[in-house]
């Protein structure tokens, strides 16, 4: 199982420099759930898969944190994650990525090969399904967050569909988890 690949793995830091303000939060916060949103329409992840892996790494935790009330199944439901839930998603992702490393290899494989063909990679089977399920997933995400949307959404473009798969397959090394925190640290940063 992918928990055991990552026991070695090390853990992404407790926290940023500067601590993130709200509106950071919920930037880190929807960034993720794009990833994961991602990663759920390509994978198919299984409810049990997604309830180990969130489990293992909630126990890890100082806190005792789990984010199997904020995400029960692999679905994503708008929400607000402190820090400490950041974190915990982030490991997740990365964690699941792993998991699904080959999958998300070929993936990224299947889209370098259309365009080097000059055909659109989203009119393969794999990719347009992908498409499908994270288009339908996505406004799902924008309708649940309604009328208190906390970010806007904006529209997904097909360059944005694949660079997601580009970004999950980075998250899938064996550092992902420390890699994705680094991304997540710039939305921090000051410009």
């Amino acid at each position: 199982m992918v928990l055991t690949q990552f026991a070695s793995s090390p853990a992404p830091p407790q926290s940023f420099a500067v601590a993130p303000n709200r509106q950071q939060l919920r930037q880190m916060n929807c960034y993720l759930d794009q990833l994961l949103l991602a990663l759920v329409a390509l994978t198919d992840v299984d409810e049990d898969t997604w309830t180990a892996i969130l489990e293992k790494i909630s126990s890890s935790t100082t806190t005792g944190q789990s984010l199997t009330r904020k995400y029960p199944i692999p679905a994503v439901a708008p929400g607000q994650l402190d820090m400490e839930g950041i974190r915990l998603l982030a490991m997740a992702i990365a964690y699941l990525g792993a998991h699904y490393q080959e999958l998300l290899r070929r993936s990224v494989s299947l889209v370098e090969q259309t365009k080097e063909q000059g055909k659109n990679p989203l009119q393969t089977v794999l990719l347009s399904e992908y498409a499908r399920k994270f288009t339908s997933a996505w406004q799902a995400y924008g309708e649940k967050q309604g009328g208190e949307a906390h970010i806007p959404l904006v529209p997904i473009t097909s360059d944005r569909l694949l660079s997601l798969l580009t970004e999950l397959f980075f998250f899938s090394s064996q550092d992902g988890p420390r890699r994705l925190w680094g991304v997540l640290a710039t939305m921090v940063s000051p410009a």
